[in-house]
């Protein structure tokens, strides 16, 4: 995954456009995603049933400061569940031998039982808002919150590069005033995990800063 850097303001005429993009395309957005399972039994995922499953592990919601957007995010938590989604998705785009697919399938677990990640999709009016991996601006504080209250920071929040696979994994990341990041989270805090896959539990990402408020919330249905 590599960085990108991108403008530093968008001018009047820019957040007009924006507010007209908004308005006309994109419709009220749900703070919680739908409902499935942590657990890491093998899932048997055509490449077709990628997106029925992105839907599960994503929540969207947008605040707004005035009359001006401070935050959209649109975020997919990469459970064992998502994951094993979009190794069968691209493993029928790269045409990657049994090998392959099996590589990528023990990399995914070795991942997942060590970090909860998300893939985040942001829009703004301001680049320092929507840019939640500037340390500068620091514009937002993010924070992983269990059900009982304790609040995980990010290990790494990284800017990601858009690519035709991006674009097919997560296609809002594609619109223009879009930024796409990879936002990181440890499985354990305080030696407890934030969720309990088998017992089941929610999640909620958080976004707090000047601008606003924001949370997305993530529920996990008891493990089989």
């Amino acid at each position: 995954m590599t960085l990108t850097s991108g403008p530093s303001a968008r001018g009047r005429l820019g957040r007009v456009a924006l507010g007209l993009v908004l308005a006309l395309g994109l419709g009220a957005c749900a703070g919680s995603a739908g409902v499935g399972t942590l657990d890491t039994r093998p899932r048997s995922y055509k490449p077709a049933d990628y997106e029925k499953v992105r839907r599960r592990w994503t929540a969207a919601k947008k605040v707004r400061k005035g009359f001006d957007l401070a935050l959209q995010a649109r975020a997919s938590l990469l459970a064992w569940d998502l994951r094993a989604a979009t190794i069968a998705r691209l493993a029928a785009v790269r045409d990657w031998t049994q090998a392959e697919l099996e590589r990528e399938r023990t990399r995914h677990l070795e991942e997942v039982v060590q970090w909860n990640d998300f893939i985040v999709v942001t829009r703004a009016h301001e680049y320092s808002w929507a840019n939640i991996a500037d340390d500068r601006e620091k514009t937002w504080t993010i924070g992983l919150v269990s059900a009982d209250g304790r609040v995980a920071r990010p290990t790494l929040v990284r800017k990601l590069r858009k690519t035709a696979e991006t674009s097919m994994l997560y296609p809002e990341s594609d619109e223009d005033w879009s930024y796409l990041f990879l936002v990181r989270f440890p499985v354990a805090l305080d030696g407890r995990p934030l969720v309990d896959a088998a017992a089941g539990g929610k999640l909620t990402l958080r976004f707090a800063g000047a601008p606003g408020r924001l949370d997305l919330t993530f529920a996990a249905a008891p493990g089989r």
